[in-house]
């Protein structure tokens, strides 16, 4: 009888899982439908003020304002932007320049989401990363509110808000929204900021001033970042990123990005230096070592050969590795590399051979 009970339970388990799952299934395809009836009805709101920016007029003001009553919630700014995306495919230009003409509505709007929860303000700084509504503009309320959400403790809402701020492409507004999350020991993955860096739709060169501007204020992990987007953007910091090499306060990582900086742009005074990483082998340096033996692709000479072909012999695999590969870069020849291919070191020989696809036997004019 228990056995029974059990598989009358089951059974009953399953038919209400069936039923919970069929109404679930229901409701989610009126809501979506209901959205898209929203969403249409929305688009035909936007549609004769888009008419309107094709005479050369503006946007009706009680048009603005009944957008700023309906918007501040957010199942109907879902269904603005559904209508938006649409319009954009249709009529791209006008649907921006719509955009562009209601900054004073989303200025608005920033302020209302500003009191909401985080993931409707990060819902909000989606939109306008990607309006960008003040592309370009010198001074912006609006984003003066986009670094005040970047400083939520929400990932998402914080990403969002500097996406919304690269686009704007204002230089100032973002340092000041990266030094502020610096200040407030808020750090972000550094391969994520120094993508949205790279994406900044201002001027990489007044960016880049402004942050070196700040960076004996930076913690490490900014200063990594900074040094990365350099390397991403600029050749313009040769000379003021050799110091950094000098400067043993520098942290290991960021000095390790210097040297991924000179590995990009070729800068004369930093051989010694790069070479003498190399050349001064330790094992409790060997990142050091490995980095610079790469770099030493940017700079050819004898010098750079012989320290790379020393490098084989180091006991790690990483340097071996590098130094194998930037004689490869720099396209050696048999004769320079016959002592190590004829050599007793056995694993410095396989490396070679390895990162050389036998070159031995391809030019032993034997």
């Amino acid at each position: 009888m228990q056995i029974e009970y059990m598989i009358y339970i089951y059974g009953l388990v399953c038919a209400s899982m069936l039923v919970f799952n069929g109404v679930f299934s229901v409701s989610r395809r009126a809501s979506l439908h209901r959205a898209q009836e929203r969403a249409q009805r929305m688009e035909q709101e936007l549609r004769p003020q888009l008419e309107r920016i094709a005479q050369g007029l503006a946007p009706e003001q009680k048009h603005l304002d009944r957008m700023s009553r309906k918007l501040k919630g957010i199942k109907r700014l879902m269904c603005f932007h559904a209508a938006v995306v649409s319009l954009r495919e249709q009529e791209p230009k006008l649907t921006q320049r719509y955009l562009e003409q209601c900054r004073s509505l989303f200025l608005g709007l920033a302020v209302a989401y500003s009191s909401a929860s985080d993931m409707k303000k990060a819902y909000f700084a989606f939109l306008m990363s990607e309006y960008r509504v003040e592309q370009g503009a010198s001074h912006s309320a609006l984003a003066h509110v986009m670094v005040e959400y970047a400083m939520s403790r929400s990932a998402y809402c914080c990403e969002n808000a500097l996406k919304a701020l690269y686009g704007f492409g204002n230089a100032s507004y973002v340092t000041a929204a990266l030094m502020r999350l610096d200040e407030m020991g808020v750090h972000r993955s550094s391969k994520l900021l120094t993508d949205g860096l790279a994406s900044f739709q201002g001027s990489h060169s007044e960016l880049c001033r402004m942050l070196w501007e700040n960076f004996t204020e930076m913690s490490e992990e900014l200063r990594l970042v900074f040094l990365n987007y350099a390397r991403l953007v600029t050749a313009d910091y040769c000379e003021p990123f050799a110091a950094l090499l000098e400067d043993l306060r520098q942290g290991m990582e960021c000095r390790l990005a210097v040297l991924r900086y000179f590995r990009k742009y070729h800068y004369p005074p930093v051989w010694e230096k790069i070479l003498s990483y190399v050349e001064n082998y330790r094992e409790n340096n060997w990142e050091y070592a490995s980095v610079a033996a790469l770099t030493l692709q940017n700079y050819p000479g004898q010098r750079s050969v012989q320290a790379l072909k020393k490098a084989l012999s180091s006991p790690n695999w990483y340097v071996r590795y590098n130094a194998a590969e930037s004689l490869r870069v720099l396209g050696a020849d048999y004769l320079d590399l016959m002592d190590v291919l004829n050599g007793n070191d056995r694993y410095a020989r396989e490396m070679l051979e390895f990162q050389l696809g036998g070159l031995k036997g391809r030019r032993d004019p034997a």
